[in-house]
């Protein structure tokens, strides 16, 4: 929806300012809600995109799933905001808070080291590996 909205308005050059103009009544998006769409957009594209990769009905996605977890932490961590960043804080304490059992689960653990497109890929700590590494063997 936001995305839609952003487009309608770099498609047709300013439709939505010109339609305040003319009217001049009430402002329906200022430049400020406008730029604050397109941040909000940015933060929730990377939700839109793990939700469409994990919602996979003809593969396995649970080797996915931390990978996808460790993408999202990076991904709101680079997107710059000034209108939103007490959503952008919000996403990131609730994606810690929830999400970090998923971190040390055995069996999103062991799906992610086996799935060949992800391995140890996503990894940042060799005693993270080692640990898996003997979990596996186990």
């Amino acid at each position: 929806m936001l995305t839609g909205l952003i487009k309608a308005e770099d498609t047709a050059d300013g439709i939505l300012k010109k339609v305040i103009d003319v009217t001049s009544s009430t402002k329906l998006l200022s430049p400020k809600d406008l730029d604050t769409i397109k941040e909000l957009r940015g933060l929730l594209s990377n939700f839109a995109r793990a939700t469409t990769l994990l919602e996979a009905d003809k593969q396995p996605t649970s080797g996915l799933v931390i990978p996808t977890i460790v993408g999202i932490k990076k991904a709101l961590h680079k997107v710059d905001t000034q209108h939103t960043t007490s959503v952008k804080t919000g996403l990131q304490c609730v994606i810690a808070s929830c999400c970090n059992w998923l971190m040390s689960d055995e069996h999103f653990l062991i799906s992610v080291t086996l799935d060949p497109r992800c391995k140890l890929k996503w990894v940042d700590a060799a005693d993270q590996e080692r640990n898996i590494h003997a979990m596996i063997q186990a």
